[in-house]
């Protein structure tokens, strides 16, 4: 059941128990999941739980903000999903009736499986006061139906990104 080659050791077995030589730390690998007596493992990224759609208004109230799903600004629901892996179809919704988002919203580090997209929850075109910064993510991302009133020399920035990125139907001015 062990297979040791130049690609790496391969282990197979409902149960797999490793211990030092004095059994005071061990790492169990079963169906259930892994435990070990201590983990170090400093550059993991945590998973992404919660919802898929992430809803944006700066008319929200504390109470509705309250679910795990709506957010006053686009950098509050871009610091939801920064640093994490996402392994579901994320839409952050921007509302139609609003004017202001924020300025210069920025997502960092996050690895999107499925895809993220940035859009509109209506049908009018929200305005963002401000921009839309991608920095070190990978996925695929699609920005659409949105207005962009800026006064840096960008309204989206995407930088060091690996995936697509599709830009659609989007007024940038300022």
């Amino acid at each position: 059941g062990i297979v040791i080659n130049e690609n790496g050791v391969y282990v197979e077995g409902q149960n797999i128990d490793l211990r030092t030589s004095d059994g005071d730390e061990y790492v169990h690998i079963s169906e259930a999941g892994v435990s070990a007596s201590s983990i170090s493992a400093p550059n993991v990224m945590p998973k992404y739980t919660h919802a898929a759609n992430l809803l944006v208004s700066p008319y929200y109230t504390s109470e509705t903000i309250s679910y795990n799903n709506c957010y006053r600004s686009l950098q509050d629901a871009f610091d939801q999903l920064s640093g994490k892996v996402i392994d579901k179809a994320v839409s952050i919704l921007l509302d139609h009736s609003s004017v202001d988002y924020g300025s210069n919203a920025k997502l960092q580090g996050a690895i999107f499986l499925k895809g993220l997209t940035i859009g509109v929850n209506g049908s009018n075109t929200p305005t963002l006061a401000g921009a839309i910064r991608v920095v070190h993510c990978v996925g695929d991302i699609q920005i659409s139906n949105i207005a962009i009133n800026t006064n840096s020399y960008w309204g989206i920035d995407i930088e060091n990104h690996s995936g697509y990125v599709l830009i659609d139907q989007c007024k940038i001015s300022g």
